[in-house]
């Protein structure tokens, strides 16, 4: 069942540089993302858990220095497991730190500093604050 290799909302790219581009894009946009759910105090998945706590172990490292090398880390694992290694994987590894890194800067957002909730402790405002957000 070829469902989703069907739907395409964009036409494959034809050159290096049209595809390193919308990679880049698409890095800027997960930033944009990771800021909105990270910004809302919600829970972090476990890749950007260990982001943030690695984040509070090196307070001193930018944070997309941080995601730099854990995505290296990632990657030379992988790498030693047998997968394949090419251009957007480096780009990838190298890559969406430092847009994030541009993305948080712009955004004036540190995830460090970001008292993050569980789904039990929002639940629970939820409730004494009569159904109202959080501020």
């Amino acid at each position: 069942m070829q469902l989703f290799n069907d739907v395409s909302p964009l036409e494959p790219c034809e050159g290096v540089l049209s595809g390193v581009a919308m990679m880049l894009v698409g890095f800027a946009i997960m930033a944009v993302g990771m800021w909105i759910y990270m910004r809302a105090c919600q829970c972090c998945g476990p890749r950007d858990a260990l982001l943030v706590g690695l984040g509070k172990r090196l307070p001193r490292v930018p944070i997309g220095v941080v995601h730099i090398a854990l995505w290296s880390m990632v990657t030379v694992a992988g790498w030693l497991l047998g997968g394949p290694v090419g251009v957007g994987t480096l780009l990838s590894a190298f890559g969406a730190g430092a847009v994030m890194q541009m993305v948080y800067q712009l955004l004036h957002f540190e995830p460090r500093d970001v008292r993050h909730r569980d789904v039990i402790a929002v639940n629970r405002l939820l409730v004494s604050r009569g159904g109202q957000p959080p501020l």
